[in-house]
């Protein structure tokens, strides 16, 4: 395991739609690998799931909120969240 020297956050931006995604990509299958079917995994697409972070991203809405963590000049996690529009106490 290599260390990490530095790391920064910061938010993103449309150009970091493709790194998100494929940081999501690579995470899923890690993580869910035998208990999500390996043909979803498998199935994930770097276009589709890219098109999407661009369509958030690119969509300037102040309820969506997006953060890349870069080591290095290369993305290696981000963190999304999302106001509610109505209060849900499910």
């Amino acid at each position: 395991m290599t260390a990490v020297k530095q790391i920064s956050l910061r938010r993103a931006t449309v150009a970091d739609a493709a790194a998100i995604a494929a940081v999501r990509i690579e995470s899923w299958r890690s993580t869910y690998r035998g208990m999500i079917p390996d043909a979803y995994l498998d199935g994930m697409k770097l276009e589709d799931s890219s098109a999407h972070w661009a369509r958030i991203l690119g969509a300037g809405s102040d309820a969506i909120c997006v953060f890349v963590a870069e080591s290095e000049g290369e993305v290696i996690g981000f963190a999304s969240g999302m106001m509610l529009k109505e209060e849900s106490w499910a």
